[in-house]
């Protein structure tokens, strides 16, 4: 039996139509087992707060005998639930001990949920016996992740292994990570390694590798090390397991290429690759992205992908957006039919992978947040266990990825070295338009517990407050600001920031929102204005003033924006209640299906965490409701730039 059809076996939904699920350790929030219920026809609702739970449950199930309800709660208590559910439904259990009985409870319950499947294949092909805790430990580590701790004994090892997890967006939990940690110490080997920063952190891993990149040209051109680069350890980038992936990291963008004036002694194409100032940048930007394109089109996730496969891919195509951009009109021409054909490619493999596993990422846990509702959550655990005494929400409104790369080294000169800052990404809300993605971002709700203001932000403040009234604290601590993005406005931002009675603040940024509407020169005229923005150092004061008042810093954005095309805009008279370049929404499916009439290459989305009300029609792939032939920036849909958005971490140690 696999995975699946051992967690799932007693869900039938001809003979059990509403199911409650007893979860104490959150196997319903795995991927895998998310999107198998969801094909057999089930709705899934999690059960954390009996108040939300019923606002939906009223909303979209009750009286619905067409509808097959699956109700998972993962606080463990079959008391909890409520008694007029449990007694009309058909009650089932679902746990680790049944599903892994020889191996160690306490670390199947540190392990990530979807790592899961692959353990639980293992074990069905090897059935071994009881292990303790350092057994199964060292047997996960094996079979999830590759790693053999005795195989480890120098640092060409360690990065080997560490480059293969952390460029394929893997991270290792914490009970595994801490447990290799203990042993690599012991050997003895890799003393002056970072090793309980750079094994778990992906931001720190790369970060170290940028730092010691200078101290390697240094070694390769036999001159002695400035005596601003730390000394030690040295990393071994020309070690063959190590090189294989160097280059790849500086044309995706993960690691920069570093000014040195000085002879290598090499002509090896790996090394110069890190190298910046070898040739204009014209030149040096069209090499980056031929390389980079084959790489992409090899590496676009499928359907079955993991959400962090794709949030890591998101970043590399950003980058090879940013490339793009920036070439002149003849290059490209050279480049178009590649460039679109992968565009064409992530497109409908995206679309392809959120029809089947979206609607589960909202059921994953808050840290870290997988939707932008999860956010303030996460803001509020790192409060709790005092890893921060106060927090900013910065919310750059409409900012993509790309432009995000754009804005970065303005964000990073602002960043001083005794802070960390950590480049992850979360999806927002589809429709990806303001009043739903931002609302859910300040609420920390999903939109159907807002049905009332769903096409307005004009509770978002308040939602901001009771937020954090709901965790504790006072109107007096919280602070909620939007409207910024000009120097004017610094002045206000630093006196509420110096106030020490303020704890957390949300803050609305909405220059790029702005730029986007009255954009008429396509994604190039974007980034060109977002260019000069970065250059009047609004942001970086910003940051800077945040963190010198000591502000644990959050920045995202409510949703991205794309390039798109017209295929016409429909007269609909009053039918939609929206009219968005990239999306309609309607009150009924009959006027969707009308509307679908006139668009038919358009995507009826299905109300995922919306309410039931609420039915988005969205334009597909790079399509907008507009005139034949106009080019918009625009946003709502759901293309990979409008769904996978910032999320940065800056905290000082």
């Amino acid at each position: 039996m696999n995975w699946v059809d051992a967690v799932t076996k007693d869900l039938n939904p001809e003979i059990a139509p509403l199911v409650a699920v007893i979860d104490p350790d959150g196997i319903f929030r795995e991927e895998a087992v998310l999107a198998a219920v969801q094909a057999r026809g089930y709705a899934v609702v999690q059960f954390e707060d009996e108040i939300q739970f019923r606002v939906e449950f009223e909303a979209k199930f009750r009286g619905r005998e067409d509808r097959h309800l699956l109700i998972v709660h993962h606080g463990g208590r079959r008391e909890d639930l409520p008694y007029d559910l449990v007694s009309a439904a058909t009650v089932v259990s679902a746990s680790l001990p049944s599903l892994f009985p020889n191996l160690s409870y306490p670390v199947l319950r540190g392990l990530d949920p979807n790592d899961l499947p692959v353990l639980f294949g293992v074990q069905q092909a090897e059935n071994p016996s009881r292990m303790n805790d350092g057994e199964t430990k060292k047997f996960a580590l094996l079979h999830v992740y590759g790693i053999v701790p005795e195989l480890l004994r120098s640092p060409a090892d360690l990065l080997r292994e560490l480059l293969r997890l952390h460029h394929a967006a893997r991270t290792l939990p914490p009970v595994l990570a801490n447990w290799l940690v203990e042993r690599l110490k012991v050997s003895g080997g890799l003393s002056g390694y970072p090793l309980d920063d750079i094994v778990t952190d992906r931001s720190v891993f790369f970060s170290f590798l940028q730092r010691r990149w200078t101290a390697f040209l240094y070694k390769l051109a036999r001159l002695p090390l400035p005596e601003s680069i730390e000394p030690l350890p040295d990393v071994p980038f020309d070690h063959p397991n190590v090189r294989v992936y160097i280059d790849n990291l500086f044309i995706d963008g993960t690691l920069s290429p570093v000014e040195f004036p000085y002879d290598l002694n090499t002509g090896d194409e790996w090394v110069q690759v890190g190298v910046a100032g070898a040739g204009d940048e014209g030149t040096r930007n069209q090499d980056r992205l031929a390389r980079l394109l084959p790489v992409l089109e090899h590496d676009v996730p499928d359907e079955d992908a993991r959400a962090r496969a794709w949030t890591a891919f998101a970043y590399r195509w950003a980058e090879a957006s940013v490339l793009w951009h920036r070439l002149n009109p003849a290059t490209k021409t050279e480049f178009a039919s590649q460039f679109q054909g992968l565009q064409n490619l992530i497109d409908d493999r995206f679309e392809r992978w959120l029809t089947l596993r979206y609607s589960g990422l909202h059921s994953q846990p808050p840290v870290p947040p997988a939707v932008l509702h999860h956010v303030p959550r996460s803001m509020a655990r790192r409060l709790e266990d005092r890893k921060a005494r106060k927090a900013a929400l910065l919310v750059l409104d409409g900012l993509a990825l790309d432009q995000w790369l754009l804005l970065k080294d303005a964000v990073v000169a602002a960043v001083p070295t005794s802070t960390t800052m950590v480049e992850e990404a979360v999806f927002a809300w589809i429709p990806t338009l303001t009043s739903v993605s931002r609302q859910a971002l300040f609420s920390g709700r999903p939109p159907i517990q807002f049905a009332g203001s769903i096409a307005t932000t004009a509770k978002e403040k308040a939602q901001w407050l009771q937020f954090w009234m709901d965790h504790g604290y006072t109107s007096k601590q919280v602070e909620y600001r939007k409207g910024l993005g000009v120097q004017g406005d610094l002045l206000q931002i630093e006196e509420l920031a110096s106030n020490p009675n303020v704890k957390v603040v949300g803050l609305v940024v909405d220059k790029i929102d702005k730029i986007m509407h009255g954009m008429e020169l396509g994604m190039g005229g974007m980034h060109n204005q977002i260019d000069l923005w970065a250059r009047s150092g609004y942001l970086s004061a910003l940051v800077k003033l945040l963190l010198d008042n000591e502000f644990h810093i959050v920045i995202t954005s409510d949703h991205g924006n794309v390039e798109a095309s017209g295929i016409g805009r429909p007269s609909e008279g009053a039918i939609a209640e929206e009219r968005g370049e990239r999306v309609r929404t309607y009150s009924s499916q009959l006027l969707r299906e009308q509307m679908m009439k006139a668009c038919p290459t358009a995507v009826q989305w299905a109300p995922v965490g919306l309410p039931a009300d609420y039915l988005p029609l969205l334009a597909r792939g790079r399509d907008a409701f507009v005139p034949a032939g106009e080019v918009v920036v625009g946003h709502g849909g759901a293309s990979i730039e409008e769904v996978i958005v910032p999320f940065i971490r800056i905290e000082g140690l």
